[in-house]
Formats: structure tokens, sequence, C-alpha cells
């Protein structure tokens, strides 16, 4: 288990805070919304 490779990912609510995300390591980033409630994935059709 020495080689185990640790990679970042992140639930961000902006646009600004996943490019601020990738800078700093993350290898992928969920745009979420509804923060309030925890996070949720946005549909194709919301508004």
């Amino acid at each position: 288990m020495d080689n185990v490779q640790k990679q970042l990912e992140v639930c961000a609510f902006t646009i600004q805070t996943c490019i601020i995300a990738e800078k700093v390591g993350a290898v992928r980033a969920e745009l979420c919304d509804n923060p309030i409630e925890g996070g949720t994935t946005p549909s194709y059709g919301n508004k």
C-alpha cells in the first residue's frame, strides 16, 4: 500500500470555485446547486 496515490475531488457551487480547485490540485470538480440543502447536481433544464 505504499504506492497509493490520492486524488482531490471537490464539490463546488460556482465556476470560480471550480477554477480555484483546479489550481490547488483538484482532478475533478462537480458543479452543484442548493448549498443550503447540502448540494445537489442541477438538472440540465434548471434556470
